[in-house]
């Protein structure tokens, strides 16, 4: 039978989702899904799987809910069993069609010329409308963080000096197992200690050569959001791992003494190993190792990063004292004496070999020998390692702290400051600190004055820059925030 689709709900919720109806001029308005077909009720789907009599089934792909070329038509829909109100009210669609009189006075003549399969309705303008949607949240892209260079690409850019430094710390290192060969060989503790120390020594000439490749590179010196302040604490890492293995060298060199003890004394003395001391190989291996460690402090400045890192802190490392001398730099006893790390180093190696070559040796001194090697190696290793944990945490460097609760206190007796807060102090490498506090002013305040008086008064606190070299690489910061309240 032929029924019009006189829609009564062309309703707002339509216009509010489309704008403004659509003129009469096309038979369907373009209908912008809002829904999914599949959700449809049991009911709804009965209608839609209604037997057409003339074979035809209204292919809403065809048209889209839109007969365009049909302008108030009268369609006399020969549809039998086809209630064609409940086909297109179904989901609440809202596309009634803005009061089309539907008297479509073409009779349709549905031969096979619509497929109305349900699921065939065109949903582009509901697809549509989700990219528009989406159009509208811009998704700005990362923000590019160069990344660090690559082995290859450091070594390709190594300056004559620094790879002057790096050959060096390759003969250093082998040096030191060649120590520990021979005193494996001679069945000598007090040697394998001293060749714990001589890779202490070499690793000390590894540490300088990172130090300098990441203040040349540019990409380890600049700063970004990843790396606020640059990849400096590299350097701070592979010195703390340098610590630690100065650790587990001291424990190693403690047990192997504590346990040959506990066996010469089980076998009732021990004396059997009192023959001939070192060869000419050994002797020539330890004076090699004393001379290379001696060289390295003098010409490339071994550990002088941990000898001014330490020279900023209290004279007293959890009880231990650090006595550094102040020589002439251009005098080699004097470099030798200003540096503990060496001198400990250079002296052990000096007393094993002395001991040796005037026979002074027997097993029970040379297993003292070792564990004196073993002190030494805590007495250097532990302060260092302590005060490297400290600055990878970011806490206050002692000699700062207290300078800095008395500065606090003279900037507070200013009367246009009401208080402070949020005051860290830290370091981020060797001798470089950084500084951050809020200061909050009276609203009249003169910010620029009131900037000026705190810069003046902790600035100094600050500039302790000294370990690196005239470049100007490594700046101290010191960060004021004034806030008017």
């Amino acid at each position: 039978m032929a029924f019009g689709h006189a829609s009564s709900q062309a309703s707002g919720d339509h216009q509010a989702l489309h704008g403004s109806p659509q003129p009469s001029s096309s038979l369907y308005a373009p209908a912008q899904h809002t829904y999914n077909h599949p959700q449809a009720s049991g009911e709804t789907f009965q209608a839609l799987n209604h037997d057409h009599s003339h074979a035809h089934a209204h292919d809403h792909a065809h048209h889209d809910h839109g007969h365009s070329a049909h302008q108030d038509h009268s369609h006399a829909h020969d549809h039998d069993q086809h209630d064609h109100h409940s086909h297109h009210d179904h989901h609440g669609h809202g596309h009634d069609h803005h009061d089309h009189a539907h008297d479509h006075s073409h009779a349709h003549d549905h031969h096979g010329h619509h497929g109305h399969d349900h699921h065939g309705h065109d949903h582009h303008g509901h697809s549509h409308d989700h990219h528009g949607h989406s159009h509208d949240h811009h998704d700005f892209p990362p923000v590019y963080i160069p990344p660090l260079p690559t082995w290859s690409e450091i070594f390709a850019t190594l300056s004559p000096a620094q790879k002057t430094i790096f050959t060096w710390f390759s003969i250093h290192f082998f040096i030191g197992i060649c120590v520990y060969c021979a005193g494996a060989a001679n069945e000598s503790l007090a040697m394998l200690g001293f060749a714990y120390l001589v890779f202490f020594d070499a690793l000390g000439v590894l540490n300088g050569f990172v130090s300098n490749v990441i203040r040349t590179q540019p990409a380890f010196v600049a700063a970004n959001t990843k790396r606020p302040f640059g990849a400096h604490r590299l350097e701070i890492i592979v010195a703390m791992a340098n610590t630690v293995y100065l650790l587990f060298a001291t424990m190693q060199t403690t047990k192997e003494s504590l346990e040959h003890f506990l066996l010469e004394g089980h076998h009732g003395g021990g004396e059997e190993h009192t023959e001939a001391g070192l060869g000419l190989l050994s002797y020539v291996v330890l004076v090699l190792a004393i001379g290379t460690c001696f060289f390295a402090s003098v010409t490339l400045r071994n550990h002088e990063n941990f000898v001014r890192f330490l020279r900023r802190t209290p004279p007293t490392v959890q009880g231990f004292s650090y006595h550094v001398l102040n020589g002439t730099r251009g005098n080699p006893l004097h470099v030798i004496l200003s540096n503990v790390y060496s001198l400990c180093i250079v002296g052990s190696g000096l007393v094993v070999c002395l001991f040796n070559f005037f026979g002074l040796i027997t097993p029970t001194i040379d297993k003292c020998l070792a564990l004196g090697e073993a002190v030494l190696m805590f007495y250097l290793g532990y302060p260092t390692a302590k005060a490297l944990a400290n600055l990878l945490l970011q806490t206050s460097p002692n000699t700062v702290r207290h300078s800095v609760d008395h500065r606090l206190a003279e900037i507070r007796q200013n009367p246009s400051i009401l208080r402070i807060e949020r005051v860290h102090f830290w370091q981020n490498t060797y001798g470089r600190c950084v500084g951050t506090l809020e200061v909050y002013i009276r609203p009249d305040a003169d910010e620029q004055a009131i900037l000026q008086f705190v810069y003046q008064k902790l600035e100094g606190l600050t500039s302790v820059s000294e370990s690196y070299d005239e470049k100007g690489q490594q700046r101290s910061e010191l960060t004021v925030s004034i806030i008017k309240s």
